[in-house]
């Protein structure tokens, strides 16, 4: 079986790149101690304005939706209106390769 994987994109609001930025690395400790993962890195993405991505492989989707539900995401995405320019784009990936 493959992994579920997504990638999620943040764009911070004006001034509030140094907050989103510290609150996407306070997620990497819990996100990854979560049952079904098996992968969750956070890079910011090299652009003006910054952005950042979410590098995220779970066991399966259920474990994604586990993972949408954990208290630690919850409390972000609940600020998320006011660190974020629009709301994160959750992009998923076939579980096939290109070749």
């Amino acid at each position: 079986m493959t992994d579920f994987e997504v990638i999620a994109l943040f764009t911070p609001a004006d001034g509030r790149a140094d907050v989103v930025h510290a609150a996407l690395a306070g997620l990497v400790a819990p996100s990854r101690a979560e049952p079904a993962n098996r992968g969750y890195t956070v890079r910011r993405i090299s652009a003006t304005p910054p952005r950042y991505a979410v590098l995220e492989r779970y066991r399966d989707r259920a474990g994604f939706e586990a993972h949408r539900a954990e208290p630690h995401v919850t409390a972000f995405l609940e600020r998320s209106d006011e660190l974020l320019a629009e709301p994160p784009e959750v992009l998923v990936l076939e579980p096939e390769e290109v070749r």
